[in-house]
């Protein structure tokens, strides 16, 4: 079975909103494999995880590098039938404020992508989720140390 990665950013991790986000995924049909809570998130492991958004887009890696160092995350791991697509289909687009009801960006983000980016700081909208199969495995394995081993 394929697996997907998401993460719950700051502002909803280990909130009520972040279990409710976790209902929803299983809901829609995929399976918990895998959670860490990661209260205080190393520096280098952020930087790792956005180093893709560090080169396509340095103004958006300045703003969201201290927003996910100071924690908490929630690195979560769900398999099921094209969880990929399942997943990012569910959570949105990365604007809460321009989402489809329903997507879990505009049911619990917290922000518009017009106001982090005037204030300078991270986009306060919920959840990551991996857009493919290479990232997948790049992201999921900066947060759980031994990820190939999960979900088998």
């Amino acid at each position: 079975m394929d697996s997907t990665f998401a993460l719950l950013k700051p502002d909803t991790a280990l909130q009520p909103s972040g279990f409710a986000i976790i209902e929803d995924i299983l809901a829609r049909g995929l399976r918990l494999t895998a959670m860490r809570q990661i209260v205080h998130p190393s520096p280098a492991d952020v930087e790792s995880f956005l180093s893709e958004l560090k080169v396509a887009n340095p103004e958006a890696y300045d703003r969201n590098f201290p927003h996910l160092c100071r924690g908490p995350l929630v690195a979560l791991r769900f398999t099921g039938i094209d969880p990929v697509k399942t997943l990012r289909d569910l959570v949105g687009c990365t604007d809460p404020a321009a989402a489809s009801p329903g997507t879990l960006r505009a049911t619990y983000g917290k922000d518009t992508l017009a106001s982090a980016t005037a204030e300078g700081r991270g986009l306060r909208n919920a959840i990551h989720a991996a857009d493919s199969p290479e990232s997948v495995e790049r992201e999921g394995s900066i947060w759980f140390p031994h990820w190939h081993l999960y979900g088998v």
